[in-house]
């Protein structure tokens, strides 16, 4: 029996009754692949071939509680709907039990070192060689753990035409005919780095006379277009030529492009022939949409696609993967997703969507995934919709996200109510690690309630051209909710910090935490008010320990700040009520310049960073700080902690 976390959850016994692993009576169907759906009958001896099929039969059984046995192996979906009368149990028998949202294509060999799709139609952003992933082409592929020395914008321009906005890149001659060729330009699609956005947009049209190209870039809801702008990094995908503006060989072995009409051609890697390999290729965005109760334990999920150019000409998601549809949707009650495992996914990989409540996602492990990890709550906050509410998220694993679209924060969450975030492991990842509200500026219906974000690690964060971003950031009016006993660290790119409240957010408490080594400020706030900062650390930031603009009601006490190297105390300041805070520093100490009754002392921290323990109270008793337990925070068990060092090698390169 697995625990069920989370304050919400613990006070509700009738929830956790109806969440709990089932026991006591129930039945038992069986799945394999080498069952059959037209000529068995579930049983472990006879097995059902297809979950789906196990799923509908579930329904003619006289118990309410039917648990679904899949055994090992590989079951391929365009999509599977549960909305059952009973409640449901699926699991995975096997760790190498996998649902899959690909199918196995054949190739012909073209005879030129490549080989392409026997059909057309596919939209893929990526494919599997003899289970290896492979990439498409393009002029520079992102390395989150190296730096991005590619191309740059260096002319553009950009124009209105009906409301909608169009840039114009210029590009040498010799790349203008190389996508004029053969209508190359048709397919081939740019991702410009713009502040907060990965901007994905195809090319509308291409001008020899001029040498331009032209994209439409996506709407920033409140600030107009995201437009590109001169020295913008731009990434040239899905090409099958080499452009004299960037560096290399663009269309290099084990990678693939897309022609016009969908047919996939794949330049074969070193020691690959036609006949030693198979391709997997993602033909759905949906594995799962669930209406009804269920438990889902112990299956891996893998392999979707997903259509980011969704109004034909660019993807409209403006910031953090907000509006990107999930590969496994809730609107039902009752559900819990326990020791799963979902990787190679494009999209985020479930979301908690209107209607959704009492839901868990509980010891799971997400890597190497396009978008998110999870998103609770959509974009829709009118009257007439019932938000998710009495979420948990705990004990998970979250790394290498936003590998397809750089702009996704590891973890959303938006319009939703009683949510409690707890025990999450977040890093490596292009963009924020965990991002929270959706409204810019002061509004009175707060866009999150209730909500409780405690002893998850946020780290290793933004080795790449993304910026305007936090290991934790918000925006928008919250009630009753709270981020505390967090801590986040290593938080790189430019401007980047640990805390980030950004505009709107009010009525949040920020206390407990730890947060150190930002390559900005630990702590920013910006127009925000009426939320209180205390009892934390802030540690290290490469400019300050913390910087605050356009402010009101906003109260900062009861903290401990410590810099050792050169950067100052605090950045920019407000009306920001700051008072009574340690502050150590070797150098540039200005905290007297905005705190009305700043302590300067040495806080006697163990060995930082490595501890932060307080060896010597006596400086923290002057404001009343209560020392930190950061030993509980992240995951926890043999089985998550497991999860957890798998890919550790990567910070060394960071």
């Amino acid at each position: 029996m697995f625990r069920i976390d989370g304050p919400r959850l613990r006070k509700n016994s009738r929830a956790k009754q109806r969440l709990a692993v089932m026991d006591g009576d129930y039945d038992c169907l069986f799945v394999s692949p080498d069952g059959s759906d037209s000529s068995e009958n579930g049983t472990s001896i006879h097995p059902y071939k297809s979950i789906s099929y196990a799923i509908a039969a579930a329904g003619n059984s006289n118990k309410n509680h039917i648990r679904i046995l899949i055994r090992e192996g590989e079951y391929r979906t365009t999509g599977i709907t549960i909305d059952s009368p009973k409640y449901l149990e699926l699991v995975g028998v096997s760790e190498n039990t996998v649902i899959k949202g690909s199918r196995i294509v054949q190739f012909t060999d073209n005879g030129d070192g490549t080989a392409f799709s026997n059909e057309a139609g596919f939209n893929a952003w990526n494919i599997y060689v003899n289970g290896n992933r492979r990439n498409l082409a393009s002029t520079k592929r992102l390395d989150l753990f190296s730096d991005y020395n590619g191309a740059t914008i260096s002319s553009i321009s950009s124009y209105v035409e009906n409301t909608i906005t169009y840039s114009k890149i210029s590009l040498p001659a010799a790349d203008i005919d190389s996508l004029i060729e053969n209508d190359r330009y048709k397919y081939v699609f740019v991702t410009i780095f713009r502040y907060w956005g990965s901007l994905k947009c195809r090319i509308i049209s291409v001008n020899s006379s001029d040498n331009t190209i032209t994209i439409r870039p996506p709407k920033n809801p409140g600030q107009g277009s995201l437009v590109p702008g001169n020295g913008n990094w731009i990434i040239y995908e899905n090409i099958d030529c080499d452009l004299i503006s960037t560096a290399g060989s663009n269309f290099a072995k084990g990678t693939y492009y897309i022609d016009n009409e969908g047919r996939i051609y794949y330049k074969y890697a070193n020691g690959e022939t036609i006949n030693n390999i198979s391709i997997e290729v993602p033909t759905t965005d949906t594995l799962f949409e669930i209406h009804s109760s269920v438990n889902i334990i112990g299956v891996k999920f893998a392999h979707t696609t997903y259509d980011f150019f969704d109004d034909g000409y660019t993807c409209t998601d403006n910031q953090s993967a907000y509006s990107i549809i999930p590969a496994i949707r809730i609107y039902g009650s009752n559900i819990r997703i326990m020791k799963c495992e979902f990787y190679h996914l494009s999209n985020t990989c479930i979301g908690f969507m209107n209607n959704s409540h009492h839901g868990i996602v509980d010891s799971c492990y997400f890597h190497n995934i396009g978008c998110s990890s999870i998103r609770i709550g959509e974009l829709d906050e009118s009257a007439n919709v019932t938000i998710p509410a009495n979420i948990a998220i705990n004990n998970n694993v979250i790394e290498l996200y936003g590998e397809l679209l750089q702009q996704s924060a590891g973890m959303i969450y938006t319009f939703t109510d009683f949510l409690t975030i707890e025990h999450n492991d977040i890093s490596k990842g292009f963009y924020t690690a965990l991002t929270g509200g959706h409204i810019w500026g002061y509004t009175d219906n707060p866009t999150y309630k209730n909500c409780t974000i405690r002893k998850n690690v946020l780290h290793h964060i933004c080795n790449s051209k993304m910026q305007d971003l936090g290991a934790f950031y918000t925006i928008g009016s919250t009630y009753n909710s709270i981020f505390e006993y967090n801590i986040c660290h290593d938080i790189k790119g430019s401007p980047t910090t640990g805390i980030y409240l950004d505009e709107g957010t009010r009525g949040l408490i920020v206390r407990n935490n730890i947060v150190y080594n930002a390559s900005n400020t630990c702590y920013y706030s910006h127009a925000c008010k009426e939320n209180r900062i205390y009892n934390n650390i802030f540690a290290l930031g490469k400019t300050s320990a913390y910087s605050f603009s356009g402010c009101k009601d906003e109260e900062v006490y009861k903290n401990i700040v410590y810099q050792t190297n050169v950067a100052y105390i605090i950045g920019s300041s407000s009306t920001t009520n700051v008072h009574d805070n340690i502050y150590y520093a070797l150098t540039n100490n200005n905290a007297a310049s905005i705190d009305s009754n700043p302590i300067l002392s040495n806080p006697s921290f163990k060995d930082p960073p490595k501890s932060f323990a307080i060896t010597d109270m006596t400086a923290a008793n002057l404001i009343g700080f209560i020392p930190i337990k950061t030993d509980k925070a992240g995951v926890y068990g043999k089985y998550m902690l497991s999860k957890l060092h798998l890919n550790d090698s990567l910070y060394s390169k960071w």
